[in-house]
């Protein structure tokens, strides 16, 4: 009987944490913080994701002035972000991020400019 019951307990906790799993958002608004590939220059940046029809559009405004906007897809199944962005702060020098979104609301990303091998890795909290 005990067995059953623990059983079916660890069902239903399964059920219910897959379930906020497969209910996590990116959209809102992040504090991201990072370095510059070529300095390690430490930024600061807010960034706002947005669903957009098919894909989620992000922009970011940083400590250093610089500013980003990006489109990307969003892959449900590993609660990520693959996208394209620019940066006109830099002459619109294009790069490439994948975003991967935990169920605390931190959000890791990996990115890099096209013209570079480095990759920069920017740790991002969901505000509240």
């Amino acid at each position: 009987m005990i067995k059953k019951l623990i059983s079916t307990a660890l069902i239903l906790f399964s059920s219910v944490s897959l379930a906020n799993v497969n209910r996590l958002s990116m959209e809102g608004k992040y504090d991201c913080q990072g370095a510059e590939l070529d300095s390690a220059t430490p930024f600061r940046c807010e960034m706002v994701i947005k669903k957009t029809s098919a894909t989620s559009a992000s922009t970011a405004k940083c400590n250093d002035g610089s500013s980003l906007s990006g489109n990307g897809i969003y892959v449900e199944k590993i609660h990520a972000i693959v996208s394209a962005f620019g940066e006109p702060s830099r002459g619109g020098e294009p790069g490439v991020t994948i975003s991967y979104l935990y169920n605390d609301g931190v959000m890791n990303v990996d990115w890099t400019y096209l013209n570079t091998t480095k990759i920069g890795h920017t740790r991002c909290v969901k505000k509240k």
